[in-house]
């Protein structure tokens, strides 16, 4: 008896405390971008608000939006000069990155989130080093590939910051490459107050190849012996063409 009266009062003070948080409501103004071969970027805007427990004592909060791209295996490797020869060596394979990997808040993480919070919930480039590899040279290649994808547009750190009006309405933009990789796009819109995450929304972007582009894609994975011979036939019907053209204008 007296087990059921402790796990009805543990009851009742869990779900008082999970009423007593503010909750975050968020909305993408579109889920699905379709690749083709004239796709060169998309704009993405995302927007919500904080649906306040209790408006008499509102609670200083902040946003933080992360946008993951799927995950790949990537090799980064390190230029050497040998006998005067620049080549390419020692290999570092960096599993599970985003492939693409964007950043967007009202304030730094390090100033709105404790030490404790930053170490659990790996926000911003923390999200790339998860990995228990402790090599020096590991880090460097980490390092590497953030720059690297920092100059193409898929790693995006330093966007515009979130204002929130009447404390409670926001939105965002994220600005989305040409060369997306094929897949689902990870929304998080997290909710920040007293230097920790109180909740998240979560939703996702769909990244679809279409028309030639996705026939392309297929038949170059599913068919690589028909692709590679097609692709070849295609290279010599555009060089005959272009050579028999050429030849008549010189006529």
């Amino acid at each position: 008896m007296i087990r059921i009266i402790n796990l009805i009062l543990f009851t009742i003070v869990i779900n008082s405390t999970a009423q007593a948080n503010d909750l975050i409501v968020g909305g993408l103004s579109s889920k699905n971008i379709s690749i083709n071969t004239t796709f060169s970027g998309s704009d993405i805007f995302i927007f919500g608000s904080i649906k306040r427990n209790n408006n008499k004592e509102i609670i200083p909060s902040d946003i933080i939006i992360e946008v993951l791209g799927p995950k790949t295996n990537l090799t980064v490797r390190k230029k050497k000069k040998m006998f005067g020869i620049w080549v390419n060596s020692d290999p570092y394979k960096i599993i599970d990155s985003p492939s693409f990997y964007s950043l967007i808040y009202t304030d730094e993480p390090e100033n709105i989130l404790s030490d404790t919070q930053l170490a659990k919930t790996l926000i911003g480039k923390e999200q790339f080093f998860r990995s228990k590899n402790l090599q020096e040279g590991y880090f460097d290649a980490v390092n590497a590939n953030i720059r690297i994808k920092s100059k193409d547009g898929s790693y995006l750190f330093n966007n515009d910051p979130i204002t929130l009006k009447g404390e409670t309405l926001f939105s965002a933009r994220v600005s989305l490459p040409a060369n997306l990789t094929e897949g689902d796009y990870e929304t998080k819109i997290h909710l920040v107050q007293n230097n920790r995450i109180v909740t998240s929304y979560i939703d996702f972007i769909k990244v679809r190849k279409i028309g030639v582009e996705k026939w392309l894609y297929n038949t170059a994975h599913e068919e690589p012996l028909f692709y590679g011979i097609f692709s070849i036939f295609l290279a010599l019907f555009f060089g005959w063409g272009a050579s028999t053209l050429f030849r008549r204008f010189q006529k």
